[in-house]
């Protein structure tokens, strides 16, 4: 009966020093069938963007959605923005940009992730898909599904080359599934706060778990 206590004992103790996985941190929506389904196109001309919060310090490790892409190459950016109505500056952009990486979503349309590093403190920020920027050539046309069930509060926009006179416009499409996985002590996205496990907290329940199997077998060898 002691071999179960001391195993459970181990592997929480052991838990604590391993990294957290990857958990999601922001979606817009959830994920449906994709079926017969509206489409709208992210290419050279026209940029697709969602905005989500981050309450404290997260770490980005992959970005996505639900998309297709044909062979093309996309750029996927995360720039800051002044709050929760708040756009892109420029036409298509002035600011500075957070991060951002190149990808190609491939064939047939899917739940797509790819990989991107980076760190972000608490406030606002938007996740972009487009072309033509980045080093990706401005031709691409690839396209996400709007079937998707939105979120509370999900928020979306967009820039277009030949619509508001080429500044970034607010809402515009809607069902669009937009990813961003991490970890961190803080889901983005959530205004409450919602926390990860803690890794000192697998610490201490494993090293006390231990200390009282220990002072066990030395009271029972006295």
């Amino acid at each position: 009966m002691r071999h179960p206590v001391a195993i459970f004992a181990i592997a929480l103790a052991l838990s604590g020093v391993c990294p957290a996985t990857a958990a999601v941190i922001y979606e817009s929506a959830t994920l449906q069938n994709y079926g017969l389904a509206i489409v709208t196109e992210f290419s050279g001309q026209q940029f697709l963007g969602t905005r989500f919060q981050v309450t404290g310090p997260v770490h980005v490790t992959a970005i996505g959605g639900v998309m297709y892409g044909g062979g093309n190459t996309f750029f996927g950016a995360i720039v800051p923005l002044s709050g929760p109505s708040g756009l892109p500056s420029g036409s298509p952009f002035s600011a500075p940009i957070t991060a951002s990486t190149t990808f190609d979503p491939g064939n047939p349309v899917g739940d797509f992730l790819t990989p991107l590093s980076v760190d972000l403190n608490a406030g606002w920020y938007g996740l972009i898909f487009g072309a033509g920027h980045f080093g990706t050539p401005s031709g691409a046309v690839g396209g996400m599904l709007l079937n998707n069930h939105d979120v509370p509060g999900a928020s979306y926009f967009l820039w277009n080359s030949t619509l508001n006179n080429g500044q970034w416009s607010d809402g515009g499409f809607s069902g669009a599934r937009f990813v961003i996985e991490g970890s961190s002590r803080t889901i983005g996205g959530d205004p409450s706060g919602a926390h990860l496990p803690e890794p000192s907290t697998f610490v201490l329940l494993g090293g006390g778990l231990l200390g009282v199997l220990f002072l066990r077998r030395l009271r029972q060898r006295s």
